[in-house]
């Protein structure tokens, strides 16, 4: 029986039709038996695969080899049988075929140290290929084109695991002929519906191989895909990274493809490493990330560190000015400019209550101060590196004026309660028509892409504003920045009411050095005063001591009565004086006639006023005048202490009037002289205790220089108002009295 025929027989025998799976045996594996049923099982498998691996084209040489090394031990194990059987022509017909077929491997060992040389090899360039980069994408790419070159396969994809579960080819070489996958829908296959045997298995580490897709048991879906994309056969590899599966390696080929135990080890060594190079790829991007973090971290810590040091040293700088100078203006423009500089901002304004209001705001309750509170802007700085605009010009906010009205409704609030105001874009919303038509600086405020606005204030209450403008650019303020206006602005409150405290200790210090002169200038008037009056008793009553007649003795008497008299009155009107200005003395108003009262206290003056030729006018309107009531005492004090000084310091010669106008509502009295002019700066001083007329001999006028603010006092009390002008060598008194309520029965005749 020639060799085919043995061969369908074996068939036959075994009821076989065709391979069943694909397996590649050695030589040395195909003798685990001597026996006859044991030879023919194993003849039967060596068959299969010699029909199995003719693809029914031209074969390659290493195919032709392998080949030819089966049909070897094909005939080696038919000789076996034969010599078991005892058929010599079973025997004739192995030895024959022996001798016409090519040598295999004679040495075992040698081909599988050439097989194990040749793996490594190849593994050894893949694995070059694979840790060239650290760059994932830089990997794949090389990496599937190398693995499909070293299997000598026509395809090669990288398939990877999702968060998802779904499955995404990262990387993929494919020669002509194959189907791009990207034209394929695999990313929306769950990682479990495409390899199901995979899934199944907590930690599969075996190779999936498959010669003919068409024939396969793969799962219908995997087995779709790999068709779609025009692969027969294929092998695949788990990617596993401690124990947890991450994707798939496969390599396909466009025909059918008897694949090795070689190449499975080969591929799966290539998976092993290509899990590896992952794994090192991965660590070394966390590390990339983390160093890019800790880079971020060290650049925000350095920046909040320079930042902080900047801040500090605006505050140090700012500290040593307001230790350096009591100067509030050069302290504050020092601050806004300091502080725009520092913050980059385009414009930086410290604005301040003038010091009436502030003195006024005091005395209210913050609801209000805040309607009568007005911010003139006296201090700015403007950023000079910031480009100009074609339709608006950067122009100076120096005296404009921010009232309550002009602030948006919670802006005022925060201010007048002492808190920050912050806003960033649109927050201040579009200008109302009231505001659009207010002046420049509310437009810039309301305008402004990102304000900070702090109070400046103390203890005793809101001094000013200290503002930062953004108006070229929008960005958030950071809590930081604000923090740092904040400070700069109490240290402004700090230097500002410091600068005060020592304008107003200066302004004590020269108004206690000019009480001290006036104290000393009083004290020698009323030495003076005084020591008249006494010197002049004294010599009476020691001319009186004597013997003298009867003509003297009264002469000496009317001297020392005249002189007391004197005496008591200079002391009366100190004691006036404390009493009106301690308004502990009664109101006694009462109806008087000054037609008839008026003649009378001129005729006081009537002996000196013609000793120094002096002339006297006397002008009511109308005549007789109406009845004015008032405080009697107090009337004729006034008319009597203003005439006396008129007759005091009108030169000889010249002339005084006293012009009255009265009507039921309103008396008005001017009482002026000619030939002597105050100086313009002393009018405001000149209802001063213990002031003097410029220019006055003291020695030569008598006086104590409380009679104008004995004057005074007595006009607030009778509820009237008196002023002084002097121009053109003229001196005018004009004092305005109101009709009074009458009060008869403290109406007392000796104030007549």
């Amino acid at each position: 029986m020639d060799l085919e025929g043995m061969l369908a027989e074996f068939y036959q025998s075994q009821e076989l039709q065709g391979p069943t799976q694909s397996r590649v045996y050695h030589v040395s594996q195909m003798y685990p038996a001597h026996s006859p049923s044991d030879l023919t099982r194993t003849i039967c498998c060596i068959a299969d695969q010699i029909v199995e691996s003719y693809p029914g084209s031209e074969l390659i040489a290493e195919e032709k080899t392998q080949q030819a090394t089966l049909k070897a031990a094909l005939a080696q194990a038919l000789l076996d049988l034969a010599r078991a059987d005892k058929m010599p022509d079973q025997l004739a017909a192995a030895d024959a075929l022996l001798a016409v077929l090519p040598q295999p491997v004679t040495s075992v060992p040698n081909e599988q140290a050439r097989k194990i040389a040749a793996r490594e090899t190849l593994l050894g360039h893949l694995i070059a290929q694979i840790r060239r980069s650290l760059d994932l994408g830089t990997i794949w790419e090389q990496s599937a084109r190398a693995i499909a070159e070293a299997f000598n396969a026509d395809f090669c994809g990288i398939l990877l695991r999702q968060e998802d579960g779904s499955l995404r080819m990262v990387h993929r070489y494919a020669a002509e002929g194959v189907c791009s996958p990207t034209e394929l829908d695999i990313s929306v296959h769950p990682f479990h519906q495409l390899f199901p045997e995979v899934a199944q298995q907590a930690a599969p580490t075996h190779v999936l191989r498959s010669c003919d897709l068409t024939r396969t048991s793969s799962p219908a879906l995997t087995r779709q895909v790999l068709l779609d994309m025009g692969i027969r056969a294929e092998m695949t590899a788990p990617i596993q990274v401690e124990g947890k599966t991450w994707g798939r390696l496969i390599v396909g080929q466009l025909a059918v493809r008897l694949w090795s135990d070689d190449e499975a080890e080969l591929i799966q060594a290539v998976a092993d490493h290509l899990a590896m190079a992952i794994a090192q790829a991965e660590l070394y991007q966390q590390l990339r990330v983390r160093n890019a973090d800790l880079d971020q971290r060290v650049h925000e810590r350095t920046h909040a560190l320079e930042q902080a040091l900047r801040y500090e040293q605006l505050q140090a700088r700012l500290g040593n000015a307001i230790r350096s100078s009591l100067d509030e203006a050069k302290i504050l423009q020092i601050a806004v400019q300091e502080l725009g500089a520092t913050l980059g901002a385009d414009a930086c304004h410290a604005g301040l209550l003038t010091s009436a209001q502030a003195r006024g705001s005091e005395n209210h309750n913050t609801e209000n101060r805040s309607k009568l509170d007005q911010i003139t802007v006296q201090y700015e700085y403007l950023n000079p590196t910031l480009r100009k605009k074609a339709d608006r010009k950067r122009v100076s906010y120096l005296g404009q004026v921010l009232k309550p009205g002009d602030w948006p409704q919670n802006a005022w609030k925060h201010i007048v309660q002492g808190l920050p105001y912050v806003s960033v874009g649109t927050a201040w919303g579009a200008l109302s028509p009231s505001v659009a038509n207010k002046g420049r600086i509310v437009k810039a405020i309301h305008n402004s892409t990102a304000t900070i606005v702090y109070p400046i204030q103390d203890d005793q209450g809101l001094i000013g504003i200290l503002s930062v403008l953004e108006e070229s650019r929008e960005r958030p303020f950071q809590e930081s920045e604000v923090q740092l206006v904040g400070r700069i602005a109490a240290q402004c409150a700090i230097a500002i009411r410091q600068a005060r405290l020592y304008q107003q200790s200066c302004a004590q210090v020269e108004a206690l050095t000019h009480l001290n002169y006036l104290k000393d200038d009083f004290l020698g008037n009323v030495s003076h005063e005084l020591r008249t009056p006494l010197s002049s008793m004294r010599l009476a009553i020691q001319m009186l001591s004597h013997q003298v007649s009867p003509d003297r003795f009264n002469t000496y008497l009317k001297i020392l009565e005249t002189e007391c008299q004197r005496e008591i009155e200079l002391v009366e009107d100190l004691l006036d004086l404390q009493r009106l200005e301690t308004g502990r003395q009664a109101l006694c108003p009462y109806a008087l006639d000054l037609n008839e009262q008026l003649p009378r206290w001129l005729s006081l003056f009537h002996a000196s006023s013609e000793r120094r030729h002096q002339t006297f006018t006397l002008n009511l309107q109308p005549n007789p005048l109406p009845l004015l009531t008032t405080e009697v005492s107090s009337l004729k004090r006034i008319v009597v202490e203003l005439l006396d000084n008129a007759c005091k310091y009108t030169p000889d010669g010249n002339h005084i009037w006293l012009d009255v106008q009265g009507n039921q509502q309103e008396f008005v009295l001017k009482i002026g002289n000619l030939g002597v002019q105050i100086p313009s700066e002393e009018l405001p001083h000149i209802f001063e205790k213990f002031r003097r007329a410029a220019g006055q001999n003291r020695w030569a006028t008598s006086g104590t220089g409380l009679g104008l603010a004995l004057v005074q006092q007595l006009v607030k009390r009778i509820q009237g108002s008196i002023e002084v002008s002097s121009d053109e060598n003229q001196t005018l008194f004009t004092l305005r009295l109101p009709q009074l309520k009458s009060d008869p029965a403290k109406f007392d005749p000796e104030m007549l």
